[in-house]
């Protein structure tokens, strides 16, 4: 019975991270169809700089709001336990840097969770007026798990996968796949 179990087990895990890499394999080849705003998630920041993975999340989102597809882009991300800034705003200096209006940027300076990245953007949402259709930027692995969390809010997201990313090789890729099966299950669990 045990080795039944620790089989199954297993098996529900390959299955889950499979369609985890399946959704980010999907959200990479779709188009985003036009959108109120574009969202680009969170990822860590060194000092003022946005992490790399964070810097691959924001180009994305830039070039997204470039093309004319949303007329926002909303950043996201508060302080961690050590940082000197809130990831929203170095996303903010990332974006102006980048020739992004700053009457076109919202960001929110308080979340520390993906789950919280999303309720403060429906806060945004509410305050300004913006209807609830999104494109949603992340790695491609974190997309499934956030189009959950959106859709728990009522928000209509369309995913879009960054084109490049810090996670190339099976050594760096499967702990982040493993890791979002993992907060994927906390998710449908725990809620949160």
């Amino acid at each position: 019975m045990l080795t039944f179990v620790i089989v199954a087990g297993m098996g529900w895990t390959g299955f889950v991270a499979w369609r985890i890499a399946n959704f980010g394999a999907e959200a990479l080849e779709r188009e985003p169809e036009p959108a109120a705003a574009i969202v680009v998630l969170g990822a860590g920041v060194d000092g003022d700089q946005p992490s790399p993975i964070f810097e691959a999340r924001l180009r994305h989102g830039v070039d997204l709001y470039r093309r004319g597809l949303a007329p926002w882009l909303i950043l996201t991300g508060g302080f961690g336990s050590e940082k000197r800034a809130a990831e929203a705003e170095v996303g903010r200096a990332y974006a102006l840097a980048a020739g992004v209006p700053e009457s076109a940027i919202l960001i929110e300076t308080v979340s520390r969770t993906t789950f919280q990245n999303f309720q403060e953007t429906d806060r945004l949402l509410d305050e300004h007026g913006l209807g609830r259709k999104l494109i949603v930027v992340s790695d491609p692995y974190h997309l499934r798990r956030s189009a959950m969390m959106a859709s728990r809010l009522n928000l209509e997201v369309q995913s879009s996968a960054t084109p490049s990313t810090q996670f190339r090789s099976w050594q760096t890729r499967l702990p982040f796949l493993l890791r979002e099966t993992y907060f994927l299950h906390h998710f449908v669990v725990f809620r949160q």
